[in-house]
């Protein structure tokens, strides 16, 4: 059997737990006080509605007494590491993002390993968590969120999740939910009864590989050693909007510089730049393009993006920026032409291993926007 832990609320209960003024009461975890979204929320403040993605205006509409936490993630990535060194204590162990884990058990009991570890992290950091018990990892974890919080559900048998929504599946994103809904595919019953080749030509073959592991007659081995990442990716919201072109310049230089920096660590490089703007109105478009040199360097991943602005009008100003480097593969060593850059970005890689990222920086980002990024759905201990 196969263990999903998913901690509750982990950010907003991290918080709480390490100061007492704000236990039981309704808090958001927000990236800044002004200008971010609901990262997360207590589940005193999702009693009143407040959910994640909300800007902080529409939170207090709903919620007028709402306490706005700013999020601290090194002490979420920290609290994480530890809580994952407990998992790996029962079994073999798959961190599968910051706040989640699956675990091989083996032939252990379910129950007794769930309640040890429920135990050991409400004794430790005094949060709670929701633990899912399949036969499988897809099981798992349907079978973890379908009672939080600090719940536990075993779906030992199809019967257990056949009436569950579709769209509660991992793998099954927005767009493919509502061609399945066309369908009237609205259950996990509904959708493991459906032909075949229907779910082939609405989700590829990934729709069938997802029928068989719902159905338990897919292995899905817990995998300690993740894959390398699919994309490369970072978001800035903007201390205010931007409308000047050197403005524009300084925030997509310092998201790339960013991205190049976690694609040297990973030792990756990519051939396609993605460029995402989002307008003061929450309006924003998405441009890309495919280039025939791999790159992870930040001056070009940087002027790949200008290229890709640059024969679009802006028509608002802009409030976030997000910079992204998709189709990886594994770098290979320069040739003797390009030996000087790298040597230099080595450099550069060298003291911000030791010192941090922001001990150097280029002459461009002298007066660098305020960012703290946030962890993403892809974060590993191992990974930057």
């Amino acid at each position: 059997m196969i263990l999903h832990i998913d901690m509750d609320a982990f950010f907003a209960s991290v918080e709480q737990s390490s100061n007492p003024d704000l236990k039981n009461r309704p808090i958001a975890v927000t990236g800044s006080e002004k200008r971010s979204v609901i990262i997360t929320s207590s589940y005193e403040a999702r009693h009143f509605g407040v959910k994640t993605g909300m800007v902080i205006p529409e939170a207090k509409k709903v919620c007028p007494h709402l306490i706005i936490v700013i999020a601290n993630f090194e002490k979420y990535a920290s609290t994480s590491k530890k809580i994952m060194e407990i998992f790996k204590k029962y079994g073999v162990t798959e961190v599968f993002s910051v706040d989640e884990a699956f675990i091989d058990i083996g032939n252990e009991s379910p129950s007794y390993i769930a309640t040890s570890i429920k135990s050991e992290i409400k004794r430790q950091f005094g949060i709670t968590c929701s633990i899912g018990v399949g036969k499988n990892k897809t099981i798992a974890k349907l079978a973890s969120g379908s009672n939080k919080p600090d719940g536990y559900f075993v779906a030992d048998s199809f019967d257990k999740i056949r009436d569950m929504p579709i769209d509660e599946v991992c793998g099954i994103g927005k767009k493919s939910s509502a061609k399945l809904r066309l369908l009237s595919i609205n259950t996990i019953a509904d959708f493991v009864n459906k032909e075949e080749h229907v779910l082939k030509k609405v989700m590829g073959i990934h729709g069938i590989r997802l029928k068989l592991a719902l159905l338990g007659q897919l292995p899905e081995p817990v995998n300690p050693k993740h894959p390398a990442p699919k994309s490369v990716s970072n978001s800035m919201t903007l201390p205010h909007d931007i409308w000047s072109w050197n403005d524009i310049q300084r925030a997509i230089f310092q998201l790339s510089e960013k991205v190049a920096f976690r694609l040297r660590c990973y030792n990756l490089w990519g051939k396609k730049v993605s460029l995402y703007v989002r307008y003061k109105d929450f309006e924003g478009f998405c441009i890309d393009k495919k280039y025939y040199q791999y790159t992870n360097n930040e001056q070009e991943i940087y002027q790949r993006s200008l290229d890709l602005l640059k024969n679009v009008r802006l028509t608002k100003p802009i409030r976030l920026l997000s910079v992204s480097v998709t189709e990886l593969a594994p770098a290979k060593q320069l040739s003797i032409f390009g030996q000087k850059n790298t040597n230099r970005l080595e450099a550069i890689d060298s003291i911000r291993r030791k010192w941090g990222f922001n001990a150097v920086t280029w002459g461009i980002l002298l007066n660098k926007y305020e960012h703290k990024p946030p962890i993403s759905p892809a974060w590993r201990p191992e990974r930057y």
